[in-house]
């Protein structure tokens, strides 16, 4: 969405600490591109390799590829590791609630 190349990973991490590694690998990326980067991104065309020939603009790309990807994955991650026993709730997914005093 920015135009900046995100970075690749092997997808051979076995460890927790291997994974926590890649985790703060991924969020120093993020952190590094800068918001005025994504300055006209809604009208930008996004293409896929995957699907050659055919595009997205960037808007729909959002909306209809890149949020829902990114909620599956989080909602996937969050049923295994409950199955798992690891104890979660709902707060645990949602955040915590920016409550306004009347």
């Amino acid at each position: 969405m920015s135009g900046v190349e995100a970075p690749k990973h092997e997808d051979n991490e076995q460890t927790l600490d291997q994974f926590i590694a890649r985790i703060d690998s991924t969020v120093a990326f993020l952190e590094s591109v800068k918001p005025e980067s994504f300055a006209g991104f809604a009208d930008k065309t996004v293409r896929f390799h995957w699907n050659p020939g055919a595009h997205l603009r960037g808007e729909d790309y959002l909306v209809q590829f890149a949020l829902p990807n990114f909620y599956f994955h989080l909602t996937t991650a969050y049923s295994i590791l409950r199955n798992n026993g690891l104890e979660l709730g709902k707060a645990d997914y949602t955040g915590a609630l920016t409550w306004q005093k009347d």
